[in-house]
């Protein structure tokens, strides 16, 4: 999407009514330009009400990923990492495996409020939107070799379900070897997030890692009927 749209986007994020008018005022552009540059949201699942007198509104609003918070978050362990919030990617993981061939440091991190291309494991499409998922990739690099780091997988699985806990999220579960569910009746059965893991190195050493992460918040119904896998 272009920049301008984003512009607009983040005015909409409070979820509330805005004119055309109004938006454009703040962006110093006509109500037209407004309209040509909210034109393409939907096609990436990105649900717009447009009322007229009223104006346009997100269906739901967008928590925007916030450097500050984040840092705030992760208290004195902030300092192991170097995180990017990127508006738009095919995919964090692919843009985070290219900046490690380019001597990206061991704990990069790339959040991308929409990704238009994810990926999951085996070939699989990774489907979210704007503001109803999580989506991030890590680099880490090790002095091991790849063949050292088969357990790292059910490691980063376990560890998101403990991040989970700590939040107060119940019903929470990992099925081998990432997958996270949720509750599903009685039992666990949904799939609220997954990760992907690409490595890079050979079996001596050194090597290096991208762990994509991927956690469902609240899927849209344009979002739900392209996935395939079962869902809480």
């Amino acid at each position: 999407m272009t920049p301008r749209t984003w512009q607009l986007l983040k005015l909409l994020s409070d979820g509330e009514f805005h004119s055309g008018d109004a938006l454009g005022g703040q962006l110093g552009v006509s109500r037209a330009t407004v309209f040509a540059a909210l034109t393409e949201v939907a096609n990436r699942g990105i649900v717009l009400q447009r009322i007229r007198g009223r104006g346009y509104r997100l269906a739901q609003a967008w928590d925007c990923l916030n450097m500050f918070e984040i840092n705030q978050a992760l208290g004195v362990v902030a300092k192991l990492f170097n995180i990017e919030i990127l508006q738009q990617a095919s995919s964090s993981n692919t843009e985070l495996l290219r900046r490690a061939t380019q001597a990206a440091p061991s704990g990069s991190v790339l959040a991308v409020e929409l990704q238009t291309a994810g990926r999951g494991r085996i070939g699989r499409a990774w489907h979210s939107g704007l503001g109803n998922a999580l989506t991030f990739s890590l680099l880490w690099r090790f002095d091991c070799g790849v063949n050292a780091l088969s357990g790292l997988s059910l490691a980063v699985g376990v560890g998101i379900i403990r991040a989970l806990h700590k939040f107060a999220m119940t019903g929470v579960g990992l099925k081998w070897p990432n997958d996270i569910l949720g509750n599903h009746g009685d039992t666990l059965g949904g799939k609220l997030g997954g990760v992907l893991i690409e490595a890079q190195g050979d079996m001596y050493g050194p090597s290096s890692v991208v762990i994509g992460i991927g956690l469902n918040c609240s899927l849209p119904l344009t979002i739900m009927q392209r996935i395939t896998q079962p869902r809480p």
